[in-house]
């Protein structure tokens, strides 16, 4: 009897329990939040960059290289070279083991993003181990991290270990370095996992010896000037919103916290620059300048400040200066190809051209370009040539597809009503301006279809309001081709 009545009893407990649960919202049954275990650099720094990313921080992925390092790592009041050495190393392992992989990407919430190999690649790794793993363990999670991602990943377990390590700067990379007992210290390249001599990186980066008494580079950063790295990720973030007044205030708070930090004040020049303060913009590259006189993309970014303000000469001296540091340095030499173009010297429009697509065959703006300066210079063969292959590199450019369908029209001797049509019929379809539109027009004309042709100019003028294509609208009224019209009135 008793028995029975505890059986009983049991049934209708576990019934209300249940009716309880049913009856709960549903954020009661919702998977807790993870709770940081530490509270390292590099857990704030993950805090501030995904306030302003949304992602949810993976600090459980930090906290378990952390524990791991914790685990291999035998703590100790006075580290050897060769302890030191045989630290970093592990610390390397762990990241390998951990599948890091290098890519490019200064965000540490991203770097803590796993993602499939199917979608990250890994062709282009260069560490033997790092290629030798990934291809063995195609099927699991990688994670994405450079040079300062890493280092930042160091600094954390460097700190919740007591290890001597900090961050350096040098231009547009992070290093870390480990200080000894007697003052002497090893730098260690996160990425690669060796020990570049401060006079390999000097000569590497081509750093200013200016620069390096200053401070600016070469020197181990403070946990204040770390910081000012978290802040000018979130200007980065905002900046590749459009959100450029929230980026100037992010790389703002980034020089406060770091008044010599070089890639701050470059990004908010840039920022400034997307705002259309050119003046303020100018100040922080002429800042960069000072602090980093070898900094060749701040002269090719002052330089592009000076081409909107028409300071042509500037403009050069600055991508020269550039180029001079960094011979690489297409951006710099395109541009000042751009300059001499519309300085009208085109033999060294053509020089510098010609060099940019040594330096890069897939660069398609410079085909086009080139090919305005050959047909201006009345080499048209060589002009539609490079406009075919701006086109094959770039076919959803509506302004390289237009460029040809207008020589089709226009050039005595090369005139080709079929591919006219055709191109510039592809040409609309990309985009209807009236630029366009007049070519395409003056395809119909060519093509003796001059109904089409008004209806098309008219189209054009419309939008425009311009008095050139009303008058061509009246020449395909007429039963003119463009060529004809030219030939008549004497326009060239």
């Amino acid at each position: 009897m008793n028995i029975t009545i505890n059986k009983c009893f049991s049934l209708f407990i576990n019934f209300i329990v249940s009716i309880i649960f049913l009856t709960q919202p549903s954020c009661a049954v919702n998977k807790k939040k993870y709770s940081p275990k530490y509270r390292t650099i590099a857990h704030k720094i993950l805090a501030l960059e995904t306030e302003v990313s949304g992602t949810e921080p993976n600090y459980r992925l930090l906290d378990l290289l952390i524990d791991e390092a914790k685990r291999k790592i035998k703590p100790s009041h006075e580290y050897t070279k060769e302890d030191a050495i045989q630290v970093l190393q592990t610390i390397d392992d762990i990241l390998v083991k951990n599948n890091f992989i290098y890519r490019e990407t200064d965000l540490l919430f991203d770097a803590l993003m796993p993602r499939s190999l199917d979608t990250m690649g890994f062709s282009d790794l260069t560490r033997a181990k790092v290629k030798e793993r990934a291809l063995a363990r195609q099927g699991e999670q990688f994670y994405s991290s450079c040079c300062e991602t890493d280092v930042i990943i160091y600094l954390g377990i460097g700190e919740a270990l007591g290890l001597p390590i900090y961050a350096v700067d040098i231009p547009d990379h992070t290093f870390v370095r480990w200080y000894l007992k007697d003052g002497a210290y090893i730098n260690w390249e996160a990425t690669g996992a060796f020990m570049p001599t401060d006079k390999s990186i000097v000569r590497w980066k081509n750093i200013s010896k200016k620069s390096i008494d200053k401070g600016v580079f070469l020197k181990q950063l403070n946990e204040k000037e770390v910081l000012a790295k978290a802040y000018r990720h979130r200007g980065d973030i905002w900046k590749s919103r459009a959100e450029y007044r929230k980026a100037v205030d992010e790389y703002t708070t980034a020089v406060k916290h770091h008044p010599l930090y070089v890639a701050a004040y470059n990004n908010r020049g840039l920022a400034f620059e997307q705002k259309k303060e050119d003046d303020n913009a100018i100040m922080d590259f002429n800042k960069v300048i000072e602090l980093s006189p070898n900094y060749s993309d701040a002269y090719n970014n002052r330089g592009i400040i000076y081409v909107k303000k028409e300071l042509l000469d500037k403009a050069i001296s600055d991508f020269t200066r550039a180029i001079t540091l960094k011979p690489d340095q297409n951006d710099a030499l395109y541009n000042r190809a751009l300059v001499w173009r519309k300085k009208g010297d085109f033999e060294k429009t053509l020089a510098d051209l010609n060099k940019v697509i040594d330096n890069d065959p897939g660069h398609n703006n410079a085909y086009y370009n080139r090919g305005l300066v050959l047909k201006k210079k009345g080499d048209i063969k060589k002009g539609i040539e490079d406009f075919r292959k701006a086109v094959e590199l770039d076919p959803g450019n509506s302004e390289f597809i237009n460029s040809l369908a207008w020589i089709y029209v226009s050039e005595p001797g090369y005139v080709d009503p079929v591919k006219a049509l055709d191109f510039a019929t592809r040409a609309v379809e990309l985009n209807r301006s009236p630029v366009n539109l007049d070519t395409l027009a003056a395809a119909y004309a060519e093509n003796k279809n001059f109904k089409m042709a008004v209806k098309i100019e008219q189209e054009a003028y419309h939008l425009d309001g311009g008095t050139y294509f009303k008058e061509m609208t009246d020449v395909y009224k007429k039963e003119m081709t463009y060529l004809e019209y030219r030939k008549k009135t004497g326009l060239k």
